[in-house]
């Protein structure tokens, strides 16, 4: 593949953009620079697992009862409506990886959550065709959390069993939680 020559207007403009964006803490001013940036360059996102089971002082689970999804309603068009594990992308402002995953949950589940573990299977989304990520392929970290506070079950935050999933989740999270939550 032939790389195109940039001008030495375009690198200028190039670099005051993205000294901005991480100014502003790796936010991107509009939608569709965010679509152009992942398809620019891989970024990556905890997925916050949580279940529903009782806890032991260890935090190692008996058995894995139910597993926590939500609606999604974040900008992603494509996926809005569509059953989610929560998550969100890590940025330059993150000071930790805890840091991310308290932010993720306080963001999308209004509440802290104690980071446990990382899974070991990482996941880059497939690009092709048929992406699976329409922005282009972004890095899921699943990890292993705990809310502060009890997550009360609304219609668009449940928590699910190996039979209960719904039909309208994302396909990549159905694959993990299938293939390694509820093998």
């Amino acid at each position: 593949m032939e790389r195109e020559s940039w001008t030495d207007e375009e690198i200028t403009a190039g670099i005051r953009f993205l000294e901005k964006v991480k100014r502003n803490g790796g936010w991107w001013p509009t939608e569709e620079c965010t679509r152009a940036a992942h398809g620019a360059m891989s970024a990556w996102a905890p997925e916050l697992i949580i279940f529903k089971h009782r806890w032991m002082e260890s935090h190692i689970f008996r058995r894995w009862r139910k597993v926590l999804l939500t609606v999604y309603e974040g900008g992603i068009q494509e996926f809005r409506g569509r059953w989610h594990v929560p998550g969100g992308y890590g940025t330059p402002r993150d000071v930790s990886f805890q840091s991310v995953c308290s932010r993720v949950g306080i963001a999308e589940l209004k509440t802290d959550v104690w980071f446990i573990q990382v899974f070991p299977q990482p996941y880059l989304w497939l690009p092709g065709r048929k992406p699976e990520h329409p922005y282009g392929r972004p890095l899921s970290i699943y990890t292993l959390v705990r809310p502060h506070r009890t997550i009360r079950e609304t219609d668009t935050c449940k928590f699910f069993g190996r039979h209960e999933l719904p039909d309208n989740i994302l396909p990549v999270h159905r694959r993990f939680i299938k293939e390694f939550i509820f093998p």
